[in-house]
């Protein structure tokens, strides 16, 4: 399980974080989880923010 605080850490550095956790646990099915938009302003867009990042870098990984 990978833990990360979006109050602290950037788009970029999550998903850098996520890409290495990927492939060092062979993940092929990732389920992202986090707090509502009607209780965390701004939660969806910066989740939104990290996948795009993270499948950014898998493309240009793979």
């Amino acid at each position: 399980m990978l833990v990360v605080d979006g109050d602290t850490l950037t788009p970029e550095k999550i998903a850098a974080m996520a890409k290495e956790f990927v492939i060092t646990n062979k993940i092929a099915t990732l389920n992202v989880a986090g707090p509502r938009e009607s209780s965390h302003d701004g939660a969806a867009e910066y989740s939104r923010q990290v996948v795009t990042r993270l499948i950014a870098l898998a493309i240009h990984t793979a």
